[in-house]
């Protein structure tokens, strides 16, 4: 458990979303190669050690497949200003998991962001490169390995911080280990609602693929927020700073939610009725206003919104106090 000491100019809160792989079942357990998809996920499922508590164990990696990956990204431009964006790529009816990786890794390599994610060392990255190594899909902007891992990007050396590992840094291993949603709510920040990991792959066998990519991009979002959060604790950003950050975040989902997407104008509307646990705050300034305001930018379409006014309130965020703009108020899909 260590704190980190650097924010780069540009960093990727990421999250990906994984199901059974049908094909590596089938090849790994000698299934016949009609056995359908679902069952094929529970002889996965049973070979795994499944029991009537644990139905769904967790897969090894290599015997999963990457249904989707989303990223919210921070990059600091010229004079202080800085622009978010929220990126997604899912497979599906048109893409493929190669796809979905090439997407990835093609940014990467051109951005040279500092990673951030949960558990992201133990799951993320091991299926980034699993799947990548078996599909082949090359990934050179993220396997340099530079003689100098603490000046450029290393994703895997430990002690880099070119890669942070939220669980690591927050809770580290062990019993006292928390999950992302329970430091979430705890923060104040909302987390999954009603599409858990566990849920995933009843979604991916229904054909919702939308559903899995909407609840990736909240994670993601859910994931800056507590990077964010941590941040601030470390002493990167001061409490004015920070209340500029997040409203950054509010624009962007304002913004994404005027473009249609009902699950960010969800989370926005319930993150604005969180309050962290046991917190008093203190009023500071607005976020200047002289501030850009977050760039909107999606790989995929949103669904129609179905939205209300939503009247102006104000919420309490990790030693700020401070009123929000009126956004859309809409229904979470189900």
């Amino acid at each position: 458990m260590a704190m980190f000491r650097t924010v780069q100019p540009v960093v990727w809160a990421f999250d990906c979303e994984w199901v059974p792989d049908a094909e590596a079942g089938r090849r790994l357990l000698g299934l016949p190669p009609d056995c359908p998809e679902r069952d094929v996920f529970a002889a996965l499922w049973a070979d795994a050690g499944a029991t009537e508590a644990d139905p769904r164990p967790f897969l090894k990696t290599y015997a999963s497949r990457l249904v989707s990956v989303a990223v919210v990204e921070r990059r600091e431009q010229q004079h202080g200003q800085v622009a978010l964006c929220l990126r997604s790529m899912s497979a599906g009816t048109t893409r493929t998991e190669a796809d979905v990786l090439r997407a990835f890794f093609g940014g990467l390599a051109k951005r040279q962001p500092q990673l951030v994610g949960f558990n992201s060392r133990g799951s993320d990255l091991p299926i980034l490169v699993q799947r990548g190594v078996v599909l082949g899909v090359p990934a050179p902007g993220l396997c340099a390995c530079p003689a100098r891992p603490w000046d450029d990007p290393d994703y895997f050396w430990g002690r880099s911080e070119w890669h942070l590992d939220l669980m690591a840094v927050l809770g580290g291993r062990g019993a006292a280990c928390p999950s992302l949603k329970a430091l979430a709510l705890l923060s104040g920040l909302p987390a999954k609602a009603n599409l858990d990991g566990g849920r995933v792959a009843d979604t991916w066998l229904a054909g919702d693929y939308e559903s899995i990519r909407m609840c990736n991009e909240t994670d993601a979002v859910t994931m800056y927020l507590l990077w964010l959060r941590a941040a601030f604790f470390a002493g990167h950003f001061d409490a004015e700073a920070y209340a500029r950050e997040e409203a950054r975040v509010e624009v962007l989902l304002e913004r994404q939610a005027e473009a249609g997407a009902v699950h960010l104008a969800d989370f926005l509307d319930r993150w604005r009725v969180l309050d962290p646990v046991g917190k008093a705050t203190p009023t500071v300034a607005e976020a200047d206003a002289s501030q850009p305001p977050a760039v909107l930018c999606r790989a995929l379409p949103d669904p129609s919104p179905s939205s209300t006014p939503h009247a102006e309130s104000c919420r309490r965020t990790g030693g700020v106090r401070r009123s929000t703009s009126p956004s859309t108020a809409s229904t979470k899909p189900t």
